[in-house]
């Protein structure tokens, strides 16, 4: 009776560890690998949108699609059927190697996004030259005024001095002009892969949060390099599906995609978690509501982002309840006087 007792016990601890060690495995962090990123030019879709053949350097490359891959287009929610020949595509491979992530910019699109950056970079060379003309015209300007000229020489070099003036300030406008042009070309390029996304939190400075359900798992930490800083970025993506695939990003990949999500989503701290949590469910097409959930947001100090004349209006508010005490006292002051004058004129009367 005792060795049957003991061979049960062996043999349930022996099934234990097998299914402990089954379960292990299975749930090895494969989140520490991060995810792959390939790039080429959008060239068609196989089998039913199950796979995407894209052109890099001349040479075709096929990929298979995930079943929950998410789609974008000129920034804008898509499909895979919405995606042109042409379109520059950049790819993150989930954990299975499978197309997860597309985000697509139109040929039209990085035209524009070209013709902005040669416009820049003219710009940025031509600029130079400007302040030496106004600096030279400053200067021819300042040296007629100083030396005194005969009567009929004076004339010339004070009409010079206004042409040389307005050298300046018109390539100054023309950079201006040149900027404003490039700005479709520039908001069609923000938020791409490899590039910052910092520009989506301009309400916050820190932002975490975490979504765990059984079909879906999201952990997402976004905390962007700070305007000014050579560091990189700090942010970082964890999303895992209902097959199991793992995408894994850090640094300005995990900036685009969190640019992306938080796209449409309020920056008031009152709607901010139910709004947020919408956006997830939405953009995922997840049907539990109701998982565990985790958030912890940075709001950045809402009186560095008050204008002056609102401080001022805050300033003047504090002060009047002081000026209103120091007429207060004023009165009284005014009363004792008052009495003292009237009980005086009644000693004189005596």
């Amino acid at each position: 009776m005792r060795k049957r007792l003991i061979w049960i016990i062996v043999g349930c601890l022996v099934l234990g560890g097998i299914s402990y060690g089954a379960f292990g495995l299975s749930e090895r962090p494969v989140s520490a690998e991060i995810s792959k990123e390939t790039k080429g030019q959008f060239v068609r879709a196989e089998d039913g949108g199950k796979r995407l053949v894209v052109s890099t350097g001349g040479q075709e490359a096929a990929y298979p699609v995930s079943a929950a891959v998410w789609v974008y287009r000129n920034m804008q929610k898509s499909a895979l059927a919405d995606l042109q020949p042409g379109d520059t595509v950049d790819i993150i491979l989930n954990s299975k190697d499978q197309a997860a992530y597309i985000k697509a910019v139109s040929a039209q699109e990085s035209a524009q996004a070209s013709a902005g950056q040669e416009s820049n970079d003219s710009a940025s060379q031509g600029s130079p030259t400007s302040p030496a003309t106004g600096g030279s015209a400053e200067a021819s300007a300042g040296s007629g005024a100083k030396t005194p000229t005969a009567p009929g020489e004076g004339v010339p070099s004070g009409a010079a001095a206004p042409q040389g003036t307005p050298a300046a300030p018109t390539a100054s406008s023309a950079a201006t002009a040149s900027g404003s042009k490039s700005t479709p070309g520039s908001t069609a390029s923000v938020g791409t892969p490899g590039t910052s996304g910092s520009s989506s939190a301009k309400a916050w400075e820190k932002l975490s949060f975490e979504w765990k359900s059984r079909e879906f798992e999201l952990k997402v930490k976004q905390e962007p390099a700070k305007t000014g800083s050579s560091g990189p970025s700090k942010s970082e993506m964890f999303l895992q599906t209902n097959d199991r695939s793992i995408i894994h990003l850090e640094g300005a990949e995990a900036d685009s995609f969190i640019q992306l999500l938080m796209k449409g989503v309020p920056s008031d701290a009152k709607s901010f978690e139910a709004s947020l949590k919408q956006k997830i469910a939405s953009e995922f097409q997840l049907k539990n509501t109701s998982p565990e959930w985790k958030l912890d947001v940075k709001w950045l100090d809402k009186a560095a982002n008050s204008s002056p004349q609102e401080s001022k209006a805050k300033g003047n508010e504090k002060e009047r309840p002081k000026d209103n005490g120091k007429g207060k006292d004023k009165e009284k002051e005014k009363e004792k006087e008052k009495h003292q004058d009237k009980g005086r004129n009644g000693h004189d009367d005596d």
